[in-house]
């Protein structure tokens, strides 16, 4: 499962169907700036921006990790759904590279 998975997002990186996403955010009282980083194929979701997403997930979440905002993601079943942390993703790209 996990390599037919990895198949699809090299697929979809190839065919430049994977975008990458930069959120930035500052809780009260923090000196530096928060900073998430993924790659999804995603441009909507559920007729909202992935902006949008994001912004919903800040305001119901106290886990502010990558990893917890692809989970909410994908917790609202998007047929089709990539998303992962960038991290995850330079990985799964090393070792593509790593084949050849």
């Amino acid at each position: 499962m996990k390599d037919s998975t990895h198949e699809k997002i090299l697929e979809q990186y190839f065919n430049h169907e994977l975008h990458r996403s930069v959120f930035k955010f500052r809780f009260k009282n923090q000196i530096k700036d928060t900073s998430i980083e993924i790659v999804s194929n995603l441009k909507k979701v559920k007729d909202l921006s992935i902006s949008d997403a994001f912004a919903n997930w800040v305001v119901r979440t106290d886990n502010y990790t990558e990893k917890d905002f692809c989970n909410y993601v994908l917790s609202q079943k998007i047929p089709n759904t990539i998303v992962l942390p960038k991290s995850e993703f330079d990985e799964i790209i090393s070792s593509k590279n790593k084949i050849f």
